[in-house]
């Protein structure tokens, strides 16, 4: 799923960037749908068991100023730690600043989120919540299109159907594209 999702993303990217980029420019009243995806690998030291981690993201933002974006993300993280595999479902509301600047098509940007979240290993449920705070930059490749690489630190806590609480910290760099209209 990783290998493919990554792909699709590489092949979006090459068709549709244009020969010459575009000054970065957000309005208040634009919305942004965009998809990012990410992957990493984690060792386990305690358990001796490897981590596989992919984390699929779906936006849809809306720019209440020219800087101010308001979205909200619809996330899937897959888990496979060899013989078993969990998958994560979440949905969070961001809040992102943009740095607006003149004559440049990278737009940097700093937010925050906070979401729910839900786990199923297939023996257990486990439900939750997230608050976290992202960094990263929009590359606008025209004047309706971006590349975007993103930063994200999230702290969550879920819980399982004997109350018993888990805690977690993600820290993500995932790389994304999107369109604005």
């Amino acid at each position: 799923m990783r290998k493919i999702a990554m792909l699709v993303l590489a092949v979006l990217a090459v068709l549709l960037a244009p020969a010459t980029p575009a000054w970065a420019q957000t309005e208040a009243g634009m919305t942004e749908l965009g998809v990012s995806i990410s992957s990493q690998k984690l060792e386990s030291d305690d358990a001796g068991t490897d981590v596989n981690t992919t984390i699929i993201n779906v936006l849809y933002g809306y720019f209440i100023t020219d800087a101010i974006e308001i979205a909200g993300n619809l996330n899937v993280i897959d888990n496979d730690f060899g013989e078993t595999e969990t998958t994560q479902t979440g949905f969070e509301l961001q809040l992102k600043y943009h740095f607006i600047g003149a004559m440049t098509s990278f737009l940097p940007y700093l937010g925050v989120e906070a979401g729910v979240y839900g786990l199923d290993d297939g023996t257990d449920e486990l439900k939750g919540k997230s608050v976290g705070f992202m960094g990263g930059a929009k590359y606008f490749m025209s004047e309706k299109t971006s590349l975007n690489l993103e930063y994200n630190f999230r702290m969550m806590q879920l819980e399982d159907e004997q109350d018993e609480s888990y805690d977690a910290t993600i820290t993500v760099l995932g790389i994304g594209y999107s369109v604005y209209f």
